[in-house]
This record gives structure tokens, C-alpha cells and sequence, in this order.
């Protein structure tokens, strides 16, 4: 029960008087880490209200990250701001948001330590109790998930790789995989061949949305062939935002897997488990590499130390072939991972459930835990069925279980009802009414006698020094004194000696008079026994509920989802679901039939194929293997990768994954080089996709020639986009261009707004000037020109370029076409 007067002491003064000189010698013999290199630290202070510090390059990080100012940072020991140790101290709410900042959007380790017992109050020796990293949050998750929950499971993932022989007398490179989530307790495994480029296992992070991954670290020398693809498996993984964690190669054995695995399975996953192999009866285990990382993960997650995750798990096969394939290309091409901060407001009304759970069956769920359950129940009596057909599945998977405990849970509808002060939930107060219980009751009746006490000795002293109230004299509950009054230094002079002076400080001067003192034991013994009587009510309530344990404002349609490899893509008046729901933006609708559409198409393409509508009035999907893009102009240039490596690597992995089954995504390729090299690499590379792997393909290019391809190649279909152009004056160059957005078969240009004669006279003109400026230019003996480093041929060259300049002016003035081709260079 939250009872508090006034402004509490800052918790930055609480940290200088929690700490020990010794800590700091402490601190310094610690393994140096920092977010820098991947991990933060916060330390534990407990007391009369509990509160986190982080030191050193944590300190700093908090600074900046979570209170964006240098302001909170104090300097302990010896040389203060020069050489003491920085450190900030957060409540206990700011603490478990830094968490989850840190562990998701950071993908940052966590240390959480606790002070050694029997230290008092000023610690110097603390022990590491919690570890988190982003894909192990089991250790914290009673600080994470108090009041929210994440928007994404945390996948955590060991890959084992390993070769073996081909027919062809190559080796081939085979990837065991493990991967687990234990928020919802379930184990999975896959084992394939891969390129490489690992494109196989980039998928498949993808798919998972894997966190982080467990691999084995490399040799002494680095140069082995195991040391040069763990480099590659690791420059996957780090484009995919995944943390990487290295364990030692002898964690990656399967020895004592069939021992292990069947203590975490369920008892329905395992069958005559005490008599039979469990290589036979799990065949999961049959699997040749995959069995070794699981052993791995299991040790990573220390999964068999907790006795409440024996016989709880699941164990899962998951096959790379049946899901599209997607690489981090096409999720930043597609716009496919959501912004931070950005959720349906529906879906903050549903918990989660399997952790909520999970907090029920390890008797660690709080009374906000209680409430959050019949929000779900008031969530789900929501749903309603639009059309008939989909009324059995919708009875069969959700609404004939929730039916057949209606009954119970109505009951613990009515227990929340009449248990919680549902008043004070407005107040995000979870507290127990006390009228609930007898003893409960008399509590809150000797607490309330207490504060008006309070509240009539705050007067009677405002009234006797002549003090306002609130502005002058203030009432407030401070760790050290518990209530008392405080006032400003100078305001202070006032004061007689039938007043206790406590302490000074820079905030002001505290002291108490003899009846506040008392009342002030009052209270503070009151609010402790208040504090036990309702935690043991919590903890029956708990018992208790451990026991129970669309819409768019444009059309959207159900696809005609077609055989893999049968059918067009064909799509009507189609729509990117995220910008036509932006505010001030007119969408423009497209028709797209076989390879039209850019991104949007991706999109409604996997929005298809996980069975959503889609934003158009009729659309027939075939299904894809994969979506592969190359869109974009990044590069990386701390790693060595320049806007043109990138184009070529993520080409690259594109020409490797791809088959007649995919959707390919290209736009603009060839940038970042010359531009006759890269229109050379934008034919080839869109011929090679046309004419070897003939998949549904969009190749959005600056090159106009490259719409020649369909003279060649006769699948091949050119678009534009069209412009609309308005004149302001005769001339060519005073025009507005506006885009429309809107594409249409065959190739356009601005040219065909010119008439045939002005470009054909222009292009004579051309001909006629490069022709006497290389002839002026041979040398004596009529060979070619060669272009000499000489400055004084360099000058000639120049003069004769501005000789022929001079001459065949007129003639360039006379064309207004050729002058703006001539201007636009």
C-alpha cells in the first residue's frame, strides 16, 4: 500500500549515504564491461525503499540513454568529478524499463547484483545473482513483465555447423540447428545444407525472429575452414541484429542429449522413455548435427537447474520448406519490423498468457497479474464472426474451450471483483479493498486516524512559525527520519527549541516536534503491518487464480491463393497497407498483373500467404518459396562495405537463393559505379533472371536502355510511371513535373512530348560536332588520339573542343531539345 506525504528524499542523495568507501575498490576488481562491449550492470540497493545504481560506463550510458541529461550523474571517492567514480541511482520503475530498453532495443547482456547479507546499509560486496541476455530472459522475468508484456518472443538459437562428402568429392557444409522459447516452453530443432552465404540459415533467423545465438568459438590460429565460416555464419547473424554469444566447442556435443532431453519433454512427447532408446522414441535425436546444439542450448539456458521446467516442454521439427523465405534484405526493403513504441492499441488489452501463466505456476504473480486475466475475458467476449463458414474453426479452437470454463472463471471475475479496490485501479494502484478483511479493516481505520494526525500537527507548526503550508513548511517521509518537516536554510532561523533539529542538507534543514515524532512510529508500524496482512491475502488470492489458470477504412479482400508454381500474380487496384493509412496521404492504386508493383507486391504477398486480406479489390497469389529484394543505397563503411559492395553481395545472395518459386525485389541496381558498368551489370543480372531462373521478377531501373530487354527476351513486360507535365513558358526547361504514381504498361519518356524532327536534327548536330572534333584532333599521321598527361596537350585538346563549340553553336542554339539534353549533363 502506497501511503506517502510530500516529496520523497532524492534517491541521487540516497546513493551517497548507501555507499561504502570500499565499494569502490571493490567495483575496480571486477572484469572491466560495459555497454560498449555488450553488457550492463546494476547493482541492487535494498532498504527501506529499494533502489538500482550503476557505476562507471553505465552510469554514463543511463546518463545519456535513459535520462538524457549529464544532471543525474554523482562522482564518488577521491577526485570528484575528475577522478571519482560516476554513478546514478534509479528507482526501481526506471530500473525494469532501462531492462527492457537494454535487452530489446539495445540487445544488451544484463548483470543484476545483489549486496552480500549482513553488510547493513552501506554495501561494499555484492554478488552476481541475474544474468539476462535478449534471448534468455528467464532470470528477470519478474522485473520485465510486472506491468507489460514484449511484443515479440525472445528466440534464442545454437547453430553446430559441420561438413560432409559429396558424390562430386566436395564437402558439403551441413547446419544443425537448436532453438528455444521459453516463454511458452518449447524446443525446436532443423538440420539442412546451406551455400555459402549461409542463406539457408539466414531464413530461418528470420522466420524464428531469433535474438541471439549460441555458436562455438573459433581456433587459436583464425584460419581454418571452420574459423572462415564461423566469420560468415557471424556476419549473418550481425546483419540481422542478432547477439551473438560464443561457447566453448565441447558444450556442442550430443553425448549426453538422450539423458537430458527426456527430463524437460512432456510426458506425452516421450513414450516408454524408462525402457526404450531415446534416440528411437524422440526422432528428433536421429538427426545427424542438430542433437549437438540442442545440448548446447540447454546447458546455455541452464534449463535443467529448474525442477518447475522438468516434464513442461515441447520438442519440434521445423522445416525450412514450409515457409517463405525472407533474408534481412527484404525485411528492410518490405518495412516488415515494427518501430519501437508502435502497437495495436487492441492487443495491450491482451496479456500475455503463457507467461502470465508461467508467473501463476511459480507462485511469483502479483495482484496486478490477477486483474489482467479478466481483461482477456472481456477481450475475447468481443469477438464476433462476420461470415458462417468460419464458425466451426473459431468454435473448435477458441470459443468451445473458453465455454467450458465460463463457469470458473466467472467465479474469478466475481473474486477480483469483490477482493480489489477497483477504484484504485485507475491510479495504477493494485491494492486489496480493506473491508476485505476484519483485521485489514481496523489497519486502514488506525492508518487513516494517523495521517490526520499528520495532516493537524503540519498545520498547528505552519500556524505557530507563520509558514505556509506545502510552500514553506513541508511534511514529507524521508528514508532516513521518516516524516518529519523541512525547511529552506534561511526559513529555518526561525525556529525555536522546543523544535528537534534532525539534520541539514543542501536541500533544507529537517526537524520534527515530540507528537510528530510519535505519530510518525505510528504510522511507519501500522504501514508495516498493513504491508504483511495484505501480502499474505496476495498470496491466497494468487492460489486462488492459479487454479483457474481487424479493420481499415479502405477495401481489403480475401486472395485467391494458387498452387506453388501455377498461376499469375494479379492484382486489382492494389494499395501498401501502411502508407494509405498515413495521415495526408492520397494513395494511388495500381493494377499489377505478373512482375508489377515494387515493394507494395512483396508485401501483399506475404500478407497472403500468412492468411491475411489484402489491401485490393481482387487479388490471385501463387505461393512463394521466398521474397528476395535488393533495394536501397546503404553501405557500411566501418566495415570495410561501400554502396556498391553491398548492391553486389546482397545480388549476389539473390542469384543464389533464388528459384522459380521466389518474388524477386530489385530497385536500381548498378548504382555506386560508372554508369556504363553498372547498366552492364543491371542487363546481365536482369537477363540472367529472366532467361535461367524465370521467377516473378520487378526491376525498377534509372537505365532507359535497359527496356530493350523485352525486344529480346518475350516474357519480358516494360512499365512506367506516369508524369504529368505543365508548361510555364516556351522554352523546354520551364516545366513542372509532378508525379503521379500511378504505372502503366510500355516505356514513356518526356522525348515523346518533342516532335521526331527536333530529335532527329538534334542528334544530326551531335553527329556532325563529334566528327570534326576527332578529326581536328588526330595527329599528323591520321591515327587515333591518344590522350597524353602532357599539360600542354592537355591544353590543346581544350582548344580545339571550344574551336568546334564555337562553330557548330548556332546550330545547338537553334534546337531547344539539344540544349536541354546539353543542360541536364
Amino acid at each position: 500500500m502506497s501511503l506517502m506525504y510530500g516529496k520523497e528524499k532524492d534517491q541521487e542523495d540516497t546513493a551517497d549515504q548507501t555507499t561504502d568507501p570500499g565499494f569502490i575498490t571493490f567495483f575496480n576488481k571486477l572484469t572491466p564491461k560495459s555497454p560498449e562491449t555488450g553488457t550492463l550492470r546494476l547493482f541492487h540497493r535494498t532498504g527501506g525503499d529499494e533502489f538500482y545504481s550503476v557505476y562507471g560506463p553505465d552510469a554514463l550510458f543511463v546518463a545519456q540513454h535513459t535520462y538524457h541529461t549529464n544532471s543525474v550523474i554523482k562522482y564518488i571517492g577521491v577526485g570528484g568529478r575528475a577522478g571519482g567514480l560516476p554513478t546514478v541511482a534509479l528507482k526501481t520503475t526506471v530500473a525494469q524499463t532501462l531492462l527492457r530498453e537494454a535487452l530489446t532495443a539495445k540487445q544488451l547482456r544484463v548483470e543484476i547484483w545483489e549486496p552480500e547479507p549482513g553488510q547493513g546499509k552501506r554495501c561494499a560486496k555484492f554478488r552476481l545473482e541475474k544474468e539476462a541476455s535478449p534471448g534468455n530472459l528467464q532470470e528477470v522475468e519478474d522485473l520485465l513483465f510486472v506491468d507489460s508484456d514484449l511484443l515479440s518472443t525472445p528466440i534464442v538459437m545454437a547453430i553446430k555447423l559441420a561438413s560432409a562428402p559429396s558424390g562430386s568429392g566436395a564437402k558439403l557444409r551441413t547446419v544443425g540447428v537448436a532453438f528455444a522459447d521459453t516463454s511458452v516452453r518449447q524446443l525446436g530443432v532443423a538440420d539442412f545444407v546451406d551455400n555459402d552465404l549461409f542463406s539457408n540459415t539466414e531464413s530461418l533467423i528470420i522466420q524464428l525472429s531469433v535474438k541471439e545465438a549460441v555458436v562455438p568459438t573459433g581456433t587459436t590460429s583464425g584460419t581454418t575452414d571452420r574459423d572462415i565460416d564461423l566469420n560468415k555464419l557471424k556476419a549473418v547473424l550481425d546483419r540481422c541484429g542478432v547477439v551473438i554469444s560464443e561457447r566453448k566447442p565441447s558444450e556442442f556435443t550430443a553425448k549426453n542429449i538422450a539423458d537430458d532431453i527426456p527430463r524437460l519433454l512432456k510426458s506425452t512427447a516421450v513414450t516408454n522413455a524408462s525402457t526404450a532408446d531415446a534416440t528411437v522414441t524422440i526422432p528428433e535425436l536421429s538427426l545427424p548435427t542438430a542433437p549437438s546444439a540442442l545440448s548446447a542450448l540447454i546447458t546455455y539456458l541452464s534449463l535443467l537447474s529448474d525442477p518447475s521446467n522438468h516434464g513442461a516442454y515441447t520438442l519440434r521439427t521445423h522445416d525450412l520448406s514450409q515457409y517463405m523465405k525472407l533474408d534481412a534484405s527484404a525485411l528492410r526493403a518490405l518495412n516488415l519490423t515494427e518501430a519501437p513504441g508502435n502497437s495495436d492499441e487492441f492487443m495491450k488489452f491482451m496479456p500475455d498468457m503463457c507467461r502470465l501463466s508461467k508467473r501463476f505456476q511459480k507462485s511469483v504473480a502479483s495482484l496486478e497479474d490477477v486483474v489482467r486475466l479478466p481483461g482477456l475475458i472481456e477481450a475475447l467476449d468481443g469477438v464476433r464472426r462476420e461470415k458462417e463458414e468460419h464458425t466451426r474453426l473459431i468454435d473448435e479452437f477458441y470459443l468451445k474451450p473458453l465455454n467450458e470454463y465460463s463457469g470458473n472463471l466467472g467465479k474469478y471475475g466475481e473474486m477480483v471483483e469483490q477482493t480489489l479496490d477497483l477504484e484504485e485501479l485507475d491510479n495504477h494502484n493494485y491494492i486489496i479493498k480493506p473491508d476485505y478483511d476484519p483485521k485489514l479493516q481496523d489497519l486502514a481505520e488506525k492508518l487513516g486516524k494517523t495521517r490526520d494526525g499528520l495532516d493537524r500537527e503540519h498545520r498547528e507548526v505552519g500556524k505557530d512559525l507563520g509558514l505556509e503550508l506545502d510552500k514553506k513548511l513541508h511534511l514529507e517521509n524521508n528514508q532516513v527520519y521518516g516524516y518529519c518537516f523541512r525547511l529552506t536554510k534561511t526559513d529555518a532561523k526561525a525556529l525555536t527549541k522546543k523544535y528537534i533539529e534532525l539534520g541539514t542538507n543542501k536541500s533544507g534543514v529537517f526537524f520534527t516536534t515530540r507528537k510528530l515524532k510519535e505519530l510518525a512510529e505510528d504510522f511507519k508500524e501500522y504501514s508495516q503491518t498493513y504491508t504483511r496482512t495484505q501480502s499474505g491475502l496476495v498470496k491466497e488470492i494468487v492460489n486462488i487464480a492459479s487454479h483457474v489458470s481487424a479493420h481499415s477504412t479502405n477495401t481489403y479482400v480475401k486472395p485467391k491463393v494458387t498452387e506453388k508454381g501455377s498461376g499469375d500474380l494479379i492484382l486489382l487496384e492494389s494499395r501498401h497497407p501502411c502508407l494509405e493509412v498515413q495521415d495526408d496521404i492520397s494513395f494511388i492504386a495500381n493494377d499489377v498483373q505478373m512482375m508489377k508493383g515494387k515493394a507494395k507486391v512483396g508485401v501483399i504477398a506475404l500478407m497472403a500467404q500468412i492468411g491475411c486480406y489484402v489491401p485490393c479489390t481482387e487479388a490471385q497469389i501463387p505461393i512463394f518459396d521466398s521474397i528476395l529484394c535488393r533495394v536501397g543505397a546503404g553501405d557500411s563503411q566501418l566495415k570495410g562495405v561501400s554502396t556498391f559492395m553491398a548492391e553486389m553481395l546482397e545480388t549476389a545472395t539473390i542469384l543464389r537463393s533464388a528459384t522459380k518459386d521466389s518474388l524477386i525485389i530489385i530497385d536500381e541496381l548498378g548504382r555506386g559505379t560508372s554508369t556504363y558498368d553498372g547498366f552492364g551489370l543491371a542487363w546481365a543480372i536482369s537477363e540472367h533472371i529472366a532467361t535461367e531462373i524465370r521467377s516473378l521478377c520487378l526491376f525498377a531501373t534509372h537505365f532507359h536502355e535497359l527496356t530493350a530487354l523485352d525486344q529480346k527476351i518475350s516474357h519480358v513486360k516494360n512499365l512506367h510511371v506516369v508524369a504529368h507535365v505543365s508548361s510555364r513558358g516556351k522554352k523546354l526547361q520551364d516545366r513542372d513535373i509532378t508525379l503521379l504514381y500511378k504505372v502503366e504498361p510500355d516505356t514513356k519518356s518526356l522525348n515523346e512530348d518533342v516532335p521526331p524532327e527536333v530529335t532527329e536534327e538534334g542528334l544530326r548536330i551531335m553527329e556532325d560536332f563529334f566528327r570534326a572534333w576527332s578529326t581536328q584532333s588526330l595527329s599528323n599521321d591520321g591515327e587515333d588520339v591518344v590522350m597524353a598527361d602532357d599539360d600542354r596537350d592537355l591544353t590543346t585538346q581544350l582548344q580545339t573542343l571550344q574551336k568546334c563549340m564555337k562553330d557548330f553553336g548556332p546550330q545547338i542554339e537553334s534546337n531547344s531539345w539539344l540544349q536541354s539534353v546539353l543542360s541536364s549533363l
